[in-house]
């Protein structure tokens, strides 16, 4: 394994920058159960979207959207 999280295992791991999708994926085969991915590149947004689409335990945010992520999901 290229990138091996597990000394740092907790239930989330939060990425900013997720390009292509492997530091998604290295947390995944890692054992993390939620990978929260915050990307500014519309592009590579869409393309990470794309390649875990039918994984629900990533999740992803557009950077441009993360202010209002924080309004309406942090309290």
């Amino acid at each position: 394994m290229k990138h091996d999280f597990r000394p740092f295992l907790n239930p989330v791991f939060i990425e900013t920058g997720s390009y292509t999708g492997d530091g998604i994926q290295a947390a995944l085969n890692s054992g993390f159960t939620k990978v929260i991915s915050i990307e500014l590149v519309p592009h590579y947004y869409n393309l990470c979207k794309k390649r875990f689409q039918n994984n629900p335990m990533v999740n992803y945010i557009l950077e441009i959207l993360l202010k209002y992520y924080h309004i309406y999901f942090v309290k």
